[in-house]
């Protein structure tokens, strides 16, 4: 027995030194590489990486400028309302262009007319005493008192003289020719053998047919009917 006790605690110690030497003592706080980092760092072996993931954290938080490029270079210059309210202005205002053309047509329609004044009297036949109780002529023998005409140019004085003559009430009868036979019922020889209805053109009695003269601008045209030779000169 005595020999056998001095083996049992050596083995007992050598059974503890290996258990020992199996486990892992712990580290002071501190001395690990982690712990006494501050919160969010990484290990000494990472500040690269550190710097890396701070840049990506970066990158994804900036807003992405050139996706929002093409919606500023898309934007219009002007707004609407100030595009509508220039394009009314520009339909408003007649161009400068146009303006011109007013006058022009005016002076091309001028050139078109003539103006010219017209007048019927049988002041001789009521004087003469010779006149049909039935005819109601006026007093004082004006059928129609100067009144201004406008006709194309070109027109014959026949053609505007049935024009006047129908706007006024006036009976008219004449030949192809333009010869006038009556006005307001008042015919050749009605007063004798050379009685009859003659026209002049500022004083100048004419030897043609109204449906052969073509009034010009600012004639006096005037109708008379005569009873004796001479008695229309004014």
């Amino acid at each position: 027995m005595s020999k056998k006790a001095p083996l049992f605690p050596a083995l007992l110690l050598g059974l503890l030194i290996v258990l020992s030497g199996c486990s892992e003592k712990p580290l002071p706080a501190g001395q690990d590489g982690l712990s006494s980092l501050p919160e969010g760092s990484v290990s000494s072996s990472g500040p690269a990486s550190s710097d890396m993931e701070k840049e990506e954290e970066g990158t994804a938080s900036q807003p992405d400028s050139s996706a929002e490029s093409p919606k500023e270079s898309s934007a219009p210059s002007s707004s609407p309302a100030s595009g509508g309210q220039s394009a009314k202005q520009d339909e408003s205002q007649p161009s400068q262009a146009q303006e011109p053309s007013a006058p022009a047509s005016s002076a091309a329609s001028e050139q078109e007319t003539v103006t010219f004044t017209l007048s019927i009297d049988c002041k001789n036949a009521v004087g003469s005493g010779m006149l049909n109780p039935a005819l109601n002529l006026p007093p004082d023998g004006m059928l129609l008192n100067a009144t201004a005409v406008t006709c194309e140019k070109g027109e014959t004085l026949l053609s505007v003289l049935k024009r006047v003559c129908k706007s006024q009430g006036i009976a008219l009868d004449c030949d192809v020719t333009g010869y006038v036979r009556g006005i307001a019922g008042l015919y050749e020889k009605d007063c004798g053998a050379n009685s009859g209805w003659v026209y002049s053109v500022k004083g100048a009695f004419m030897n043609v047919g109204a449906g052969a003269y073509r009034p010009q601008q600012g004639d006096k045209i005037e109708w008379r009917y005569t009873c004796t030779y001479g008695d229309t000169l004014s």
